[in-house]
């Protein structure tokens, strides 16, 4: 504002000034939606055009930013003037820029949802249809990756819901882009906040997908749009054998990229001799070289692909490889959406999907039972308090935990035992191994103890052993022979500073010990023994790793989210930056390792998925709080199921797991959900 008043009329900066104001006040008007702010915000940008020449550099700039005012203000107040101005205020806008320039494809699509908001007012097909032509003219011209993922992402939305032909194409653009708008040039850190800005594009998409019966298109969607950033760590972590053998110094060049790119965007900085005067200079330079990688890397792929019989090469996988993840059991992929839900199952050594609808499951309240990642279903009780628990429980109340476990079993379980020709009549004699692959909100609810517990043989434990996979891609990793595993590391801490004491670790310890008779080889780090450096070391030379103590989930992403030990927190990104390759089983025996958070529900974004893509083929975790006296009794019984004739069998972790919770709910009762349902098995 002093600037404005100390400028005079003829100053070349003038209009500038008056440019900058208006969009402050235009900032306030979207915050707090006060009119006058909305008209102060057009008067000073129409002034900041009045004063400018149409040759101007920055009059299409301006004229864009006054349209979008109005556009603003059109929005809340539904004003036929204000539509008009708009459209004439970005239209000459476009007529000054040229189809080359970069912001064109913003104000063409500025012009599609000033369209569409009239649209949706007017219900007249001549706006929508303008809308669906600004759009198609912004994804032509658009110059970067960013903008022709939002104009197609909006084009294929309008297309899909108002039942016009041709959104899959251009669902099929925006996906194509996902590559560079959550680009590897970028930190992990930074790529995990990127995937907010998704939202439910990719389940909107799939859902499109299913109902033109494409059901593949569907499948490939959902793998490649979700856990976005664990599949970039698999992908530079790919084994690059068959390339090798082709080309060995192509895939050497590739190898170092590679390795270079997945070191520099953990946040690792090389070592190199900086200048000293600038301190803030080996953080520019890392982001620098980090650019400069991802564009070397990229330009190695292209050249892969160029190589018969590497067309494909790291390219998100095709229907006909997913289905190859149902291995030891169908596997339930479920895609989550306001305009519908579906279950899409696969079988083993089969290549047809069956596709199951799931109907009402989106309206049902349990999907709306969100619980904030820091606290976790308990019961109303006062005593359910933090004394006995590796963690901290909320007020959720048994009344509303049994009934989001009977929506569940009625909304989806049911559904999908049907599908698998598995009667509910009678519990079988031997169950099926169902692996869910879940989205959205869905993904963060124990699906594995779905049941109406008010009636008998309707619980899905009772005919199923349920595992979790965050991605396909996991389940397809090739894995070892669990006979070469023969080396268990055991951690506990029973007193952690600043933490509740966890005399339970000790037992559970003890047990494992006492089964891990040789030839099996065992490794304890226990309270003051047990520090970062010496778990790390560890967990570098064993195949196994028990982690019995505190937890802690990062709400912002699973990057820094940690194991509380004696003298520090060991963080997930240290444990991926040891690549630890071909390892059996992680049990995660602490509070909420497999707590998903609401912003981030796709991406699978805690640490159990953490130790899969770090090199653990099998994780035995929990969704949230876990009783100090329940741990042990699970632990002896896994281990007790997967110790057999000196051998490590990581491929019966499920089953273990399974049997041992059946065990607990002997002792403590089925309905004291808040102890056994939280413990999950994830992958093989």
């Amino acid at each position: 504002m002093r600037a404005v008043e100390l400028t005079p009329e003829w100053h070349t900066k003038r209009a500038t000034y008056l440019n900058n104001l208006g969009i402050v006040y235009q900032l306030r008007f979207q915050n707090q939606t006060h009119q006058a702010d909305s008209s102060q915000a057009i008067e000073y940008l129409n002034q900041a055009v009045a004063l400018t020449q149409d040759g101007h550099s920055d009059k299409a700039s301006w004229l864009n930013n006054l349209g979008n005012a109005y556009s603003g203000r059109f929005f809340v107040y539904k004003q036929p003037e204000d539509f008009n101005s708009a459209e004439r205020a970005l239209s000459q806008a476009a007529s000054l820029t040229s189809k080359g320039h970069v912001n064109m494809s913003k104000i063409l699509i500025s012009l599609a949802i000033l369209h569409n908001s009239q649209f949706e007012k007017s219900g007249l097909q001549e706006t929508l249809n303008k809308s669906i032509s600004y759009l198609q003219q912004s994804i032509e011209c658009a110059r970067y990756p960013a903008q022709t993922f939002n104009a197609a992402r909006f084009l294929a939305k309008l297309l899909s819901s108002n039942q016009r032909p041709g959104s899959l194409p251009v669902y099929q653009i925006a996906m194509d882009c996902l590559p560079q708008v959550i680009w590897l040039g970028e930190v992990a850190k930074m790529r995990i906040t990127q995937t907010f800005q998704l939202s439910d594009l990719v389940q909107e998409a799939a859902a499109a997908a299913i109902v033109a019966q494409e059901t593949d298109l569907a499948l490939e969607w959902l793998e490649q749009g979700r856990s976005i950033i664990w599949g970039q760590f698999l992908q530079l972590r790919a084994p690059l054998d068959g390339l090798t053998s082709v080309n060995p110094a192509l895939a050497a060049e590739l190898k170092l990229a590679a390795d270079e790119l997945d070191n520099t965007s953990a946040g690792i900085i090389p070592s190199r001799t900086f200048e000293p005067e600038s301190y803030i200079k080996p953080l520019d330079w890392n982001i620098q070289r980090l650019h400069q990688v991802a564009n070397q890397y990229e330009k190695l792929l292209d050249q892969v692909r160029q190589t018969p019989g590497f067309e494909n090469f790291l390219r998100p996988k095709k229907a006909s490889e997913l289905v190859k993840a149902a291995q030891s059991g169908p596997v339930v992929v479920i895609n989550v959406h306001k305009s519908r839900c579906d279950a899409l199952i696969m079988f083993p050594n089969e290549t047809d999907i069956v596709h199951v609808p799931l109907p009402n499951l989106y309206e049902k309240p349990a999907l709306k039972l969100h619980v904030p990642f820091e606290v976790v279903p308990g019961s109303s009780e006062p005593s359910d308090e933090l004394d006995g628990f590796r963690g901290v429980r909320s007020k959720v109340t048994k009344n509303q935990y049994e009934s989001m476990l009977e929506e569940l079993w009625e909304c989806v379980a049911k559904p999908v035992l049907e599908a698998l020709a598995i009667s509910i009549e009678q519990p079988p004699q031997e169950l099926t191994h169902i692996t869910w692959n879940t989205t959205g909100p869905l993904s963060l609810l124990p699906l594995h103890a779905a049941g109406d517990y008010t009636k008998p043989h309707m619980r899905l434990f009772e005919f199923a052993i349920s595992s979790y996979t965050p991605m396909l891609g996991i389940l397809l990793r090739a894995s070892p022979s669990p006979q070469i595993h023969s080396r268990i590391l055991a951690v506990g801490q029973e007193t952690t500073p600043g933490q509740a004491l966890l005399p339970g670790t000790k037992i559970e310890l003890e047990s494992i010990k006492a089964l891990a008779k040789d030839p099996i080889q065992y490794m304890q780090l226990d309270d003051r023994s047990a520090t970062v450096s010496a778990v790390l070391g560890a967990m570098e030379e064993y195949d196994w790793v028990h982690l019995a103590c505190h937890a802690y989930q990062l709400p912002n992403g699973p990057l820094g989210s940690s194991f509380r030990l004696h003298e520090g927190n060991l963080e997930l990104m240290q444990i991926l930056q040891k690549r630890l390759r071909n390892r059996g089983l992680a049990f995660l025996s602490a509070c909420h390792t497999a707590a998903g958070e609401e912003r981030f529900s796709n991406e699978s974004a805690h640490l159990a998925s953490g130790m899969l893509i770090a090199g653990y083929s099998s994780v035995i975790a929990t969704m949230w709080t876990i009783a100090d006296d329940d741990a042990p009794l699970v632990a002896e019984r896994v281990y007790s199921q997967l110790i057999k004739g000196g051998k490590l069998d990581y491929t019966q972790s499920a089953r273990a797991l399974h049997m041992a919770i059946g065990e607990l709910r002997a002792k403590i009762g089925e309905k004291s959900f808040a102890r056994w349902v939280p413990f999950i098995h994830i992958g093989l």
